[in-house]
């Protein structure tokens, strides 16, 4: 045994030793240093030189090539070890079928990604098992938020949050929890992100933790800070934001009482909300000439009633100190703007005694229709007030609706822009040009839509197909489209019929008709192999 270990040695030395040889004569140059003398080892291949300076010079490089690779040859790398990651944990699930791995592959490569969020809730609810080498694909198009990250880890199962923790791209879609030590060593901006992820968990804990920390933090990042709290705003959040008024840089006082006066119940907004309410009220039109004269300014019959204001005299509480107001504008018209923007409507509804829409059409007319439509929009955005934002999509005629802040439309509920849809389409006979905006900013959305919004859009647009020669811009197509993507699984069959009825006089709206009878071809099949 002892032999053996002198003669592995004696050999690593004789290695060694050539390979000093080579590296001598690379650097004094062959003709000053031969090789022949010192170039050997066990093993290494015995190479004549073919004669003169090149030859040797090859003869070298050969040489060193040999000896490399030898000297490499079975050696154990160096370097830190790393600890190796936590086993994944066992999935229970069945796997799917084959054709449903198939079809996030056809799905996720070609041009039917706007499937991917209906076929991975149908996944989701039928609680199969992907197999291991798709979940990477799964990850990706959450991590691109074309799917939504929870559904998407849903169906990874284990697997998902394993990978993620492993990969920076990744890394988001996995809840992290609070790290103190990490947030201690993170600089300002990381500091900022730790505290808006906290947020998004916890909410009080993202609030404790702000209190705790926030008077050490300079101006800039105290306002920063309080940013934060916007996310999910709520009572809890005032006294924090109470102690923050008396903040010395005027910047952070001034986001405080903004966001003071965004909580219904806190004591700044109790203030405002005892002045402003004797702004506004209704009164009865008792003239028959004027309830026609004011109905034929709404398009539609309104209610006999109409808006009377009553204009504040002189500065609401807070105006001259919030900053988004302008105090060079002394007037009694931006009392009102300020006041009721920053009013929620309940308090209307309640103090006058009628529902949203009401007090909304009772508007029209006023001679301060403009300012107080734009005041309700602010309002609803302040307070997100879903259902002001839906009465206000009812209301508004599409023109006025279009000229405000698009986040209302946003904000409208799917009910409420089917059903303001449904009466605009009720309007249309004959071809459509362009969908109602309500209509257009349903389609956006993934929830299914309803079978009577899905009936009143197909009659104008097979209408529209069969009468115009050529297509005018996108938006007919992104109807179509949207139309087939939306639509409930029970009237696949009936739409199918009617784009194959307009297939032989499509004519220019020929790949609009084959990509939409695609889209429902799929979308049958789909629901047909994920549900096995």
């Amino acid at each position: 045994m002892t032999s053996v270990v002198d003669e592995r040695a004696t050999a690593a030395f004789e290695l060694e030793r050539a390979w000093q040889a080579c590296v001598t004569a690379a650097l004094l140059g062959t003709e000053r240093q031969r090789l022949a003398d010192f170039a050997t080892a066990p093993g290494l291949p015995r190479l004549e030189s073919d004669g003169g300076a090149l030859g040797e010079a090859r003869r070298l490089l050969h040489t060193a090539s040999a000896l490399a690779l030898m000297r490499r040859a079975g050696r154990i790398p160096e370097g830190r070890r790393f600890p190796l990651p936590d086993v994944v944990e066992a999935d229970d699930r069945p796997h799917c079928s084959p054709f449903v791995a198939h079809q996030l592959n056809l799905l996720s490569d070609g041009e039917l990604e706007e499937l991917l969020p209906e076929w991975l809730t149908l996944v989701e609810a039928r609680g199969v098992r992907l197999p291991a080498e798709l979940v990477p694909r799964l990850l990706d198009l959450a991590a691109r938020g074309v799917i939504d990250r929870r559904c998407a880890l849903c169906v990874a199962g284990p697997l998902g949050p394993w990978l993620a923790r492993s990969n920076p791209a990744w890394r988001e879609l996995v809840p992290r929890a609070f790290d103190s030590t990490a947030f201690g060593a993170a600089d300002r901006g990381g500091r900022a992100r730790m505290l808006a992820d906290c947020r998004a968990q916890s909410k009080e804990a993202a609030r404790e933790r702000i209190a705790a920390e926030i008077a050490a933090e300079p101006a800039k990042e105290r306002h920063r800070w309080l940013s934060i709290l916007r996310d999910g705003l709520s009572l809890g959040d005032a006294p924090l934001l109470t102690r923050a008024l008396d903040d010395r840089s005027a910047a952070v006082s001034a986001l405080a009482l903004d966001l003071l006066l965004s909580i219904p119940g806190s004591e700044p907004s109790r203030r405002l909300v005892d002045v402003a309410r004797r702004w506004l009220r209704i009164e009865p039109i008792r003239s028959e000439a004027a309830q026609r004269a004011l109905s034929s300014l709404r398009g539609a019959l309104i209610p006999p009633t109409r808006l009377v204001v009553e204009l504040p005299v002189a500065a609401p509480p807070y105006f001259d100190v919030d900053r988004s107001a302008d105090p060079s504008s002394q007037s009694a018209k931006a009392w009102l703007s300020f006041g009721v923007a920053r009013v929620p409507s309940e308090v209307w509804c309640a103090e006058i005694g009628v529902e949203r829409v009401p007090l909304l059409e009772a508007l029209f007319g006023s001679e301060h229709e403009s300012l107080l439509f734009g005041a309700f929009v602010a309002s609803a955005l302040r307070f997100t007030d879903v259902p002001l934002a839906d009465a206000l999509v009812w209301t508004l005629p599409e023109s006025e609706l279009a000229a405000h802040d698009p986040a209302i439309v946003a904000m409208a509920s799917d009910e409420a822009l089917e059903r303001t849809a449904l009466r605009e389409l009720s309007r249309f006979s004959g071809p459509m040009h362009a969908p109602p905006l309500v209509l257009r900013a349903r389609l956006e959305r993934r929830a299914p839509l309803g079978e009577e919004i899905v009936a009143a859009v197909s009659g104008p647009l097979g209408s529209t197909v069969e009468t115009i020669q050529r297509p005018r811009g996108r938006e007919l197509d992104a109807l179509a489209e949207g139309l087939a993507l939306r639509a409930p699984l029970a009237m696949l069959p009936a739409l199918v019929a009617q784009w194959s009825r307009l297939r032989p006089a499509g004519n220019a709206w020929l790949r609009l008709i084959d990509r939409t009878l695609a889209i429902l071809a799929f979308r049958a099949e789909m629901h047909k192999e994920v549900g096995r």
